[in-house]
């Protein structure tokens, strides 16, 4: 009878082991050269258009990675996944808030939801570079032009958008223009691809006293026209043609007692042209005034007196 002794045999094995394992790492990097090499083969019969990358060596990479994956009793263990991190949420400053709300009376809500425009501009302002150095009347002021600015951004950007949201002086943002103590005096943003709706917190720009133009003819915004437009009382030219705005004009644009021009044409306005507006044509400055008021058109849904009222119905 022939004895084996089992300490020769388990050394053979572990010896088989180890040559095995050694032919799996010799081949892998066999096949990474070759197809190293094929790759800069091919890379180089396209001197003038640039090297080609080829997928090849990457596939033979990819495949011995696989071979020499972890493996306990039959069952193969990948790498744990990179935990996901939320974004930081931005600190509020109640400081703010209530000089926010003193100027924006019957607001609270808005500066309380987290998806509200107001809400949004309200933390970006709060925490942008240089807040610290603002006066109450620029912080009131950046924070009108970004709530308006996300307000009509919900579906797309706009066209241009330059410096807009941005540590920069907001009298550089584009469409902005100012007089020389930094108020805002225009502005104009026509058929720049903007959405959305107009904010009440549009009356924050206004409150230099100086804000004297508004033109966002030409775009997308819809909603129905916020009352706060009634508060800009130097505007001369208010723009809003060629929009998607619904539902009855308020009365409170009579306030506009500087008024010269107002286009409201092309919009899906109704009713009728309030009186407070139509006497600002009668007593006032008000040489133009535009809306779809024309009886032969069906699409005409607005209610204006030629004679005594509108300039022009379309």
């Amino acid at each position: 009878m022939k004895y084996v002794r089992c300490d020769l045999l388990m050394e053979r094995a572990s010896q088989l082991c180890g040559q095995i394992a050694l032919a799996i790492g010799q081949q892998c990097s066999a096949k990474n050269r070759v197809a190293t090499s094929a790759s800069m083969m091919r890379a180089t019969s396209f001197p003038m258009g640039g090297i080609r990358q080829d997928s090849s060596h990457q596939r033979h990479r990819r495949q011995c990675s696989v071979d020499q994956q972890l493996s306990f009793q039959g069952e193969s263990f990948h790498p744990t996944a990179a935990p996901v991190l939320s974004a930081p949420t931005l600190p509020e400053n109640p400081a703010l808030k209530a000089d926010l709300l003193q100027h924006m009376s019957g607001f609270e809500e808005n500066l309380s939801d987290p998806n509200s425009p107001a809400y949004q501009a309200y933390l970006w302002l709060a925490n942008s570079k240089g807040f610290e150095e603002l006066d109450l009347s620029r912080k009131l002021q950046r924070f009108g032009l970004v709530a308006f600015y996300k307000s009509t951004t919900p579906d797309y950007d706009w066209k241009v958008s330059n410096r807009w949201q941005t540590h920069q002086h907001e009298c550089g943002w584009f469409g902005i223009t100012c007089a020389v103590d930094d108020t805002v005096t225009e502005i104009s943003l026509p058929r720049n691809r903007m959405s959305g709706s107009i904010p009440p917190e549009i009356a924050l720009v206004g409150l230099g006293g100086q804000l004297g133009k508004l033109d966002l003819s030409g775009n997308h915004i819809g909603g129905e026209l916020p009352e706060q437009l009634g508060t800009l009382t130097h505007l001369e030219m208010l723009d809003l043609r060629n929009n998607d705005f619904t539902g009855p004009i308020p009365p409170e644009l009579g306030q506009l007692s500087m008024l010269k021009s107002l286009a409201l044409q092309a919009n899906e306005l109704s009713g009728d042209m309030p009186n407070q507006v139509c006497s600002l044509a009668i007593g006032s400055g008000l040489v133009e005034l535009m809306a779809d008021c024309d009886p032969a058109d069906p699409f005409s849904k607005v209610t204006c007196d030629l004679d005594t009222c509108c300039t022009h119905c379309d």
